[in-house]
């Protein structure tokens, strides 16, 4: 039996993926150039 996981669970680890790819997209583009590119 597998338990539903709470709303919480799923909103905190969305909200930790966010912060480490942008991190990873702040450390890899640091530029405001390459930075304005990849935002359109």
């Amino acid at each position: 039996m597998k338990k539903k996981m709470p709303a919480a669970y799923t909103i905190l680890i969305a909200m930790v993926m966010g912060i480490v790819l942008g991190y990873m997209v702040f450390t890899s583009f640091p530029d405001k150039k390459a930075a304005s590119e990849i935002a359109g």
